[in-house]
């Protein structure tokens, strides 16, 4: 409560020009100046720790206090949405469930104050008539009068403050500590602006260091959108992309983050998106929808967008659409989880967006390159396999299986490929092998099945000359190695054998054992897999053995 002095107003100098400047003439009195002192030493005291969580109720306290006010109200303009919302209610009554309420900053009397860019006095609540009557009307029934006053920067509104039931009536201190305060509310919002800022140029550092160079397609989708909500503090984010094979070119959800639930999303239930929402202003243009149904299936309050486009040149002035083939998908981000997406938030977006779409289109290019090169392996060991009309289809039967295996293994997409091209070459050392002996219908001799057993070792040294088959080399060597030392062709022993080739020898033996030879006929896969069963351990890895009975009962 302000202390009234009845003292005459003292002839101003030099050392109190500036508190006789702003002293209060209420009821025939004079606030002493000393008084003046103790409110700003006071209002530096509070913004000495900038932090608008401390910063903006102990402010509009001290103001309440000054005028003295029964309640006050705190409103931040929020640039993204242009609403006032509000942050804090001081005073004798605090109606807490109403912080965070958003005005729009042209309605009340708030609204008005912020618009015309001056303070309103509101004598007599009886007789104003423009109150929002949402929000100020239920205050403006409880109590008589009411001043209202913008806080601005550079001549720019930022927000506004509303105290009811004041008893001092000059309010020239008011508004100097509103002065102080809207240049600290500036200062502290651009402080922690930028060192959210620099934590997630920090973060983007990180996440780019993690995606270079990464053609696991799934996993880049995994970590763009796991980024994207992260970067953008987002409830879900998620990449539509459009279904090459689609003849209506629609684009369906392919992966997303949930804040809530990291699960996959449901492809069968995946829903569409709108086109005109990467076609109405061009693919390079970042944007923040609001309470925007996008027709994803998805209900968003706050919503950034941007286009990925694998084709458009920066220098390219054609409109990209979905017709041309520029267009790939969307990259979307839903529900800020405190408040709504801004201008800064649409440039990290358009960052990640422009590497992912590089990303993905080198990654397609890869896996084209992959796919191509796999034909091309898998007609070489159609060749080699047709040498033996009794291992035809043999490499292409044990790939499958090592795969599915590996998969059993949560192998990543890369060792998958390599398990996948070193299980298909595993018998490419035959091509060293006389056909006279692999043909041979009776048992070999043992200087026949000494040189058959060097068939792994003649593979390694073919393929080895190949750089990119190197992580595959093991599947092509190790595959009739065995836990206890028994195989051909280095001898190996337990863990000396790798994973890959541990994999390939289990389905190796598998399908062999299920094929017809010349000198036998084929088990069933129940023999087989108890023949497997009665060796793990001791020559066959136990997982690996395990794993495939698993296969074999789920796909029989």
């Amino acid at each position: 409560m302000l202390q009234q002095l009845n003292i005459q107003k003292p002839t101003p100098n030099s050392e109190n020009q500036l508190f006789n400047s702003i002293s209060i003439n209420h009821r025939g009195s004079y606030i002493n100046p000393e008084y003046i002192l103790l409110i700003l030493e006071r209002a530096n005291e509070i913004i000495k720790k900038p932090s608008l969580k401390s910063l903006l109720p102990k402010m509009l306290a001290l103001m309440i206090e000054v005028i003295q006010g029964d309640i006050g109200i705190l409103y931040l303009l929020d640039k993204g949405t242009n609403e006032l919302v509000i942050q804090t209610i001081g005073g004798n009554f605090k109606d807490e469930a109403q912080v965070g309420t958003r005005l729009k900053n042209d309605v009340g009397v708030v609204g008005t104050a912020v618009e015309q860019f001056e303070p309103i006095i509101s004598a007599d609540l009886n007789q104003e008539n423009r109150w929002f009557p949402k929000i100020e009307s239920k205050n403006a029934l409880q109590h008589s009068r009411a001043i209202t006053f913008p806080l601005s920067i550079d001549g720019k509104p930022i927000g506004a403050v509303q105290i009811f039931d004041y008893a001092i009536t000059d309010f020239k201190l008011l508004f100097l500590l509103g002065d102080q305060l809207s240049a600290e509310i500036y200062k502290t919002i651009n402080l922690e602006k930028a060192k959210r800022s620099n934590r997630k140029l920090q973060t983007l550092i990180e996440y780019m260091e993690k995606t270079s160079g990464n053609l696991d397609r799934k996993l880049l989708l995994e970590l763009v959108t796991e980024q994207v909500a992260t970067l953008l503090d987002a409830e879900e984010s998620s990449i539509i992309l459009m279904a090459s094979e689609d003849k209506n070119n629609s684009l369906r959800v392919t992966t997303k983050r949930d804040t809530n639930s990291l699960e996959d999303p449901d492809d069968s239930q995946a829903p569409t998106i709108k086109t005109e929402i990467i076609t109405e202003k061009g693919p390079r243009q970042p944007r923040t929808l609001n309470s925007h149904n996008l027709g994803t299936g998805f209900l968003s309050n706050s919503t950034v967008v941007r286009p990925l486009n694998s084709q458009a040149r920066p220098d390219d002035q054609e409109q990209a659409t979905p017709d041309n083939g520029k267009i790939t998908g969307v990259l979307m981000a839903h529900n800020k989880q405190d408040g709504f997406f801004d201008d800064e938030d649409a440039q990290f977006l358009d960052i990640i967006a422009n590497q992912a779409s590089s990303m993905l289109l080198i990654s397609k290019l890869y896996d084209d390159n992959n796919e191509l090169f796999i034909d091309v392996i898998t007609a070489l060991v159609a060749a080699i396999d047709a040498k033996d009309p009794y291992t035809q289809g043999h490499s292409k039967r044990v790939s499958d299986l090592s795969v599915l295996i590996g998969k059993k293994f949560d192998f990543s997409e890369t060792d998958l490929r390599n398990l996948q091209i070193g299980s298909l070459l595993h018998d490419v050392g035959k091509i060293g092998i006389p056909d006279q002996i692999l043909q041979k219908p009776s048992a070999l001799t043992p200087d026949e099945y000494k040189l058959v057993k060097q068939h792994p070792a003649i593979g390694k040294n073919i393929m080895g000359q190949v750089k990119m088959l190197s992580d595959a080399l093991p599947a092509i060597a190790e595959h009739h190695e065995r836990l206890d030392g028994s195989g051909y062709p280095y001898g190996l022993q337990g863990k000396e054998i790798s994973l890959i080739g541990r994999i390939v020898a289990v389905a190796d033996v598998f399908d062999a054992l299920t094929s017809d030879r010349p000198y036998r006929k084929a088990q069933t896969y129940s023999e087989a897999l108890e023949y497997l069963r009665s060796r793990k351990w001791a020559i066959y890895d136990q997982w690996c053995v395990e794993a495939l009975v698993d296969i074999v009962a789920r796909k029989k």
